[in-house]
């Protein structure tokens, strides 16, 4: 289907064909527009946040007319996944190489659907314990870590950091306790339960008894008493030892929160002491918090118990040491974990629990069966990386972890070494590096259902070899190794080797999910042109038919028959340097003197076989040589551009009186930019003889100067 886009960056207009299901490959120059089109691709199925960054960045800076994208490609995909520059710096950066084990290679319908069978009482175990707020429990369990109720020192007095109530084992339960008899008028504020805020709010206001010692800053009445009164309450207790009481006392509350009944008054007495706290009056607490310890373990048990866990145990006996285990790790009767209702839902835990002991004789065999899921998809997807390594030649492994039924990680070292390497692109060459993201990208679009997946130049900086392995990698049509294969890809690419590979390469040659196009921008507007496999010809051949066809220049036919020369006898024959004198003609004025008539005639025979009949050496250099012809030539081509380059490279070299601006531009044209000779096999009619519109725009600002 193709798909239209208006006023995209600097493109005006572009209309790009992509079939689902198909590896659409896209092939044109660098600078044509295919970074843009991805932008566009992007800016039509990204999300909000995508199009607002995109949409500053495909801007017309030339135009500024508002982008136009085809809304028919969004009832087609459900987004669009891009290799890039962005996705490459995006990784290596993360103990688990790829993004998320589970999400790319085991996630399933078929997976979850067993996990279910397996732990459908575990999860909603799990589901109460989080009703219960179980958090909550951890932390008032961790309050007590590494620390006792009340704990001595050998002088007998209490240790302030090993102690958990601290205050009321120094100090005395009650904060009054104690309490000097000209402040009793500020004890009611002192067993509140805002005294801590009471506290910092009288410390904030001693500066203002600076203003006027005896008055109150409050009413403004005259106490001549005040400032002593306040020093002799911060003489007593502190802000923070208010802070520190309500939290020894909260957390005595909180305890009698988790426990039954019988045992809460028990708990809760130690708040109405009179007195410090000794270890006879602690002991209903130190009991509690013992068997808090307890509880903490079976319900750290029960959240990690998953079917990884219930797979261990697949003989008889060792599902009978499981059921032994699971009784082991009901919750007390002593316990109360509330939800928000007020309902103690350890009762119903363990009601569960016994439930799963029922069932676990049944669910042998869904076991067996993740245990063998689990096995086989760890090997295959281990295989198919490491494999992928091999043949790219990079000498490191991975190995896939299962953490849990729902995490797995990639974990990544080198072929000889145990050590796992966490940043991996410390380790890696950029061709490695590429390599590899090409690998982990795959892997990932192969997980995206309906998704648009795009290839933005991504083996252009690889040699031959590892092209080729690498596409023939990531294009397997094996159904156990398939990753893009059937995908919906867009490729594109300046690289034509990449082209020759999909056309002529085993086992691309013979698949009919391949598509060709040839892009091209004209005036700011992208065409592509649909070609196959048999439009991929001999150079050789090319620069033969163009040679003969008389409608074509005569410098261009001989320097396309020089380049038929060059690659079938090489630099040293006769012929390849007869015409590259008459290449040289013009500059020189039109001599001849290398070589004599007989020579001239004797490879002139040879040369009309390839150039055409109406070769004739003197002919040509008469032609050639002069400038007047030569510029009516060059303003006469309409339809060939490399026409047009090849009589601007033999006139722009010939002026010696060029400025610094003009030596770079013309060495560039004559020296460096030979489309010619970047092929062994060319596009029949496109790729060979074409040349981008900005390299004409530099031949003719120079030509109409010259």
């Amino acid at each position: 289907m193709g798909y239209k886009f208006e006023n995209i960056g600097n493109v005006d207009f572009a209309e790009i064909a992509i079939e689902k299901g198909k590896t659409n490959i896209k092939y044109g120059f660098n600078g044509i527009g295919k970074t843009t089109i991805t932008k566009a691709l992007e800016y039509a199925l990204g999300d909000d946040d995508q199009k607002q960054i995109l949409q500053k960045q495909l801007l017309s800076l030339r135009t500024g007319k508002e982008i136009v994208v085809d809304k028919g490609i969004k009832s087609d995909f459900k987004g669009i996944f891009v290799y890039d520059n962005r996705f490459f710096n995006g990784l290596f950066r993360q103990t688990d190489l790829l993004n998320d084990t589970y999400e790319m290679l085991f996630k399933s319908d078929e997976y979850e659907e067993l996990i279910k069978n397996i732990t459908g009482e575990i999860n909603e175990i799990k589901s109460l314990l989080q009703e219960g707020n179980y958090h909550d429990f951890y932390n008032l369990v961790h309050d007590f870590e590494g620390r006792s109720v009340i704990a001595y020192k050998r002088d007998g007095t209490p240790a302030k950091t090993t102690s958990v109530l601290y205050k009321y084992a120094s100090e005395g339960v009650q904060i009054t306790g104690g309490l000097p008899s000209d402040l009793t008028d500020y004890k009611p504020y002192m067993d509140s339960n805002i005294r801590s805020e009471w506290s910092k709010w009288l410390d904030k206001g001693k500066r203002f008894l600076a203003i006027s010692p005896c008055r109150c800053p409050f009413c403004g009445n005259e106490h001549s008493d005040i400032k002593a009164k306040t020093d002799c309450l911060f003489a007593f207790k502190k802000t923070s030892d208010y802070s520190s009481y309500d939290k020894e006392q909260q957390l005595v509350i909180k305890a009698s929160d988790y426990v039954a009944d019988e045992l809460v008054n028990g708990v809760l007495k130690i708040n109405d002491i009179n007195g410090k706290l000794d270890l006879e009056s602690a002991q209903p607490l130190i009991d509690v918090v013992e068997m808090f310890k307890e509880q903490w373990t079976n319900i750290d048990y029960l959240l990690s118990f998953d079917a990884k866990s219930i797979s261990k145990y697949q003989s008889s006996e060792r599902l009978n040491e499981l059921k032994n285990d699971l009784g082991a790790h009901k919750l007390s009767d002593s316990f109360v974990m509330k939800d928000q209702s007020g309902n103690n839902v350890a009762n119903k835990i363990n009601k569960l629990i016994e439930k799963v002991i029922e069932e676990i004789d049944n669910k042998r065999g869904e076991i067996g069966r993740l245990k063998t899921k689990i096995v086989n998809l760890v090997e295959k997807n281990e295989r198919l990386i490491n494999e992928f390594l091999d043949i790219a030649g990079l000498p490191y492994k991975v190995s896939i972890n299962q953490e849990s039924d729902t995490s797995f990680k990639t974990l990544f070292s080198h072929k000889d070494g145990t050590v796992w390497i966490d940043n991996q692109i410390d380790y890696l060459s950029y061709g490695e590096a590429n390599a590899l993201a090409l690998l982990l990208f795959a892997i990932e679009a192969k997980s995206k259902e309906d998704y648009l997946i795009v290839l933005d130049d991504p083996v252009s900086s690889f040699d031959s070899n590892k092209r080729y392995a690498v596409y023939s990698y990531l294009f397997n049509s094996k159904k156990d190794k398939r990753l893009l294969f059937r995908k919906t890809v867009l490729a594109l690419t300046h690289d034509f080797e990449s082209v020759v590979i999909f056309a002529k390469c085993h086992p691309f040659a013979s698949q009919e999910e391949i598509l060709f196009a040839h892009l091209d921008n004209h005036d700011h507007v992208i065409t592509e042109k649909i070609f196959g496999r048999g439009d991929i010809v001999s150079t050789v051949n090319l620069y033969k038919d163009f040679a003969q066809d008389l409608s074509n220049s005569k410098i261009a036919r001989v320097t396309a028959a020089r380049n038929f020369f060059e690659i079938t006898k090489g630099t040293g024959c006769q012929e390849y340097n007869l015409l590259s004198n008459i290449q040289k003609a013009y500059k020189d004025g039109g001599r001849i003197s290398e070589y004599s008539q007989d020579d001239i005639y004797r490879m002139s025979d040879g040369i009309a076989k390839v150039i055409g009949n109406d070769f004739n050496y003197q002919s040509f250099v008469s032609e050639i040589s002069n400038k007047a012809i030569m510029k009516n030539r060059y303003y006469d081509c309409k339809s060939s551009k490399y026409d047009k380059l090849c009589i601007a490279r033999a006139l722009l070299f010939k002026d010696e009186n060029r400025n610094v601006e003009e030596n770079v531009i013309c060495d560039f044209l004559s020296n460096i930019y030979h489309v010619e000779t970047d092929f062994i096999h060319s596009i029949s009619g496109i790729n060979i003889f074409d040349v981008p519109d900005y390299i004409i725009a530099l031949c003719d600002e120079r030509m109409s100067v010259l």
